[in-house]
């Protein structure tokens, strides 16, 4: 997918973080960490937002459905976090079966039409009854997150058969003390449709630097299972950090910083990596050449290039399009051609997209 046509049609989301499969409670912390990354215009709600991006996440492991039960509980799933000029948002989908889905629903209208005084009062029945807990109930979860965001619950319901339904769940958090705690527009399952007609397994837009690119590995790490010995886990560790590093060290750097979007792809068992970036109109021609140029080199050429560029790299150092180091160890490595697509911004920029496709 071109990258820029992502940018643009997620364009009011100044930082964004989907994840798409199967999810187990190991990925919790990483995943409260990279939502708060970038939020300091939005300190108040910090705790507020730790605490639903638990629950939001919580929902699709303690409710989802799923064919076959393991000790360990793992759920297929959407998660979404994105951040907007004033509000922060958070959504979930899973899939859960339709006697589980009329008990939801019917509960969860129920709660959107109790007061406060009334929420505090379920909440703590709920803590000491487990009546509202079982498998498909709204528990003390969503009580506990109508209390926080002090608005009503935001859900559909999809029916996709005669067993299962989905069910898309959102949230949101105002950064305003003046503004009515509205509703901005359900995003769940325009998120779940955009991940699944991608084929993505994590898609984040926002700024990137050297903190973004610590906690997405780790996130990532759970995620794809990469702290393994496994030569490909390996491989694909490396380009993972190649390419976050490319948009924050070789990207142009805005005022906010060096914006970008890291995307990973899995279609048919096979996984392709993609990042989105700025880069100077002017340099377009010169970073071409330096694709082209690693493109075109066999395994010998790779290595006998790479021994040049280090050796010439401390003169090299700040001249970032020059050296080229990071592409030519994803390309030693992968064997893979590197893709690359420019679209023109104005005369001063243009979005760069670039590509590792099927790492096997």
């Amino acid at each position: 997918m071109n990258l820029f046509k992502a940018y643009n049609k997620f364009q009011d989301e100044i930082e964004s973080i989907y994840l798409m499969g199967r999810f187990s409670d190991d990925i919790t912390m990483p995943l409260i960490e990279l939502s708060n990354i970038h939020n300091s215009d939005f300190s108040k709600l910090s705790k507020r937002l730790s605490f639903l991006t638990a629950e939001s996440f919580q929902n699709i492991v303690r409710h989802g459905y799923s064919e076959t039960e393991t000790l360990e509980p793992i759920k297929f799933g959407m998660f979404s976090f994105t951040k907007t000029k004033d509000k922060l948002i958070l959504s979930t989908a899973n899939q859960i079966t339709n006697d589980s889905a009329v008990k939801l629903d019917k509960q969860l209208i129920e709660l959107n039409l109790l007061n406060s005084d009334e929420l505090r009062a379920i909440h703590l029945e709920t803590l000491s009854n487990n009546e509202r807990t079982e498998k498909g109930g709204a528990g003390v979860g969503f009580i506990s997150i109508l209390r926080k965001t002090k608005g009503k619950i935001d859900y559909r319901i999809d029916k996709i058969d005669d067993k299962i339904s989905n069910f898309y769940f959102q949230s949101n958090l105002i950064n305003s003390k003046n503004e009515p705690e509205l509703m901005s527009g359900f995003k769940a399952e325009e998120h779940y449709n955009f991940m699944e007609d991608n084929h993505f397994l994590i898609f984040r837009k926002g700024i990137f630097d050297h903190s973004t690119m610590l906690v997405m590995t780790e996130l990532l790490s759970v995620k794809l299972n990469l702290n393994t010995d496994n030569e490909y886990k390996k491989i694909l560790f490396f380009v993972i950090i190649e390419l976050i590093q490319n948009i924050y060290n070789h990207g142009y750097e805005g005022k906010k910083g060096h914006e970008g979007i890291f995307a990973i792809k899995n279609e048919n068992d096979k996984l392709s990596l993609s990042v989105g970036n700025f880069v100077l109109t002017k340099n377009v021609k010169k970073i071409k050449e330096k694709f082209n140029e690693v493109n075109s080199l066999d395994t010998q050429g790779i290595k006998k290039l790479l021994r040049e560029r280090l050796l010439e790299f401390p003169v090299l150092r700040d001249n970032k399009i020059s050296s080229g180091i990071g592409l030519l160890e994803i390309k030693k490595l992968t064997g893979a051609q590197i893709g690359f697509e420019f679209d023109k911004v104005d005369d001063k920029l243009s979005y760069l997209t670039t590509t590792i496709k099927n790492i096997t």
